[in-house]
This record gives C-alpha cells, sequence and structure tokens, in this order.
C-alpha cells in the first residue's frame, strides 16, 4: 500500500521451507498469493535464477534481505542476496524500512497481535551507481558491500538519521577482519599439526 502503483506488479520473495512447507500452506500461497518461494537451504542458486525471471520480466521484488524474522526484533546483518539480484538483473533499489512488524507477529507466532505498522521509504538506489561502487571488486564482496549499503540506508530510515555511508572504511574493515581469521586458523593448524 506505501508503493501505490508501483506495489501492483510486485512479487514477495518467501522462505519456501515455512511458507510452502505442507501441501496446504502450498496451494494457498501458490493461488492467492504473489509469493515466490526461496530456499534457504539446498539449492539457493535455482531460487535466484526463479526470482531473477521475475525481475526479467519487469516485475518488482519485495525483499526482506535479512532471511527471517528478528527473534528480538533487532535487525539482523542483510544477506548479499539483495546484491546479486540488483547486478544480475541489473535493478535499482528501493530501501524501506518496516515498523511494528515484530510487535505484530513475532517470529514463530501465527496470530497478529497489533495492526500498528508502517514503512519509511528511502532513496531509490539506481543500478549504474550500484555497479560504480563495485566495479572491480570480486563478486562475493560486491554482493556483500550491496546488501551493507541497503542495511545502512535502512538503519538511517528507522533512525530518522543521515548518516553516510563509507563503503572504503568498511572494505578495509572487512579485510583486517579475514586478516585476523586467517591469523588464528593458521594458529589452530600449528596447534593440531
Amino acid at each position: 500500500m506505501a508503493l501505490g502503483d508501483s506495489g501492483k506488479d510486485m512479487v514477495v520473495l518467501a522462505a519456501a521451507d515455512y511458507f510452502f512447507d505442507t501441501k496446504y500452506k502450498r496451494a494457498v500461497m501458490e493461488n492467492f498469493t504473489n509469493l515466490v518461494p526461496m530456499e534457504r537451504t539446498g539449492s539457493l542458486r535455482q531460487s535466484l535464477r526463479h526470482a531473477r525471471s521475475f525481475l526479467d520480466r519487469g516485475y518488482n521484488a519485495l525483499i526482506f534481505p535479512e532471511g527471517t524474522r528478528s527473534v528480538t526484533g533487532e535487525m539482523a546483518d542483510f544477506k548479499p542476496v539483495v546484491g546479486y539480484l540488483a547486478l544480475h538483473a541489473r535493478v535499482g533499489i528501493l530501501p524501506v524500512y518496516l515498523h511494528g512488524t515484530h510487535e505484530a507477529m513475532p517470529k514463530g507466532s501465527n496470530i497478529l497481535k497489533s495492526r500498528k505498522v508502517g514503512a519509511r521509504i528511502g532513496q531509490y538506489l539506481p543500478v549504474e551507481e550500484l555497479e560504480e561502487m563495485t566495479k572491480g571488486m570480486p563478486r562475493a564482496e560486491a554482493y556483500r558491500l550491496i546488501a551493507a549499503l541497503v542495511k545502512h540506508q535502512v538503519e538511517n530510515l528507522r533512525d530518522s538519521a543521515r548518516r553516510a555511508f563509507d563503503a572504503k572504511e568498511l572494505r578495509k574493515r572487512w579485510k583486517a577482519e579475514r586478516r585476523v581469521q586467517m591469523s588464528e586458523r593458521a594458529s589452530a593448524e600449528e596447534l593440531i599439526g
């Protein structure tokens, strides 16, 4: 509803193991909703191709980039899937912060507890800007960086803030973290070996 006409040609990427896990749920979801099943385990590549086919046909896709509902209501890291789909389907991203969803239907609940939900819509991130930001990067890092950018934008929406995103600083931090992990792994191997 918050997206107006842009929400009409929209599919929602949804966890196959939750929304399509029984024949009854599957029948309802396939016939009465616009949910597209996404495998969270196993054949992720096939699910991504399926999701991309909708983007290639001009649909908008609603993605919950954390991959699952939060137990605590705190925002988790966003999965790189959002970056993969943006770059491979060559589509931009519209960050949206949904508030009140945890209180409305906590993870594990099947009953709506509140209707006090809302949305804050951010600034559109054109694919050209995403491509420029990730130019020359290994693909996995590019997908992860786009996911981090989108999370940053959603956090700004949540906090009513305008904090700048520093991609270079984030990449430096990731590189340092990888060095520490490699050093710890080498130390552990020395102890074992």
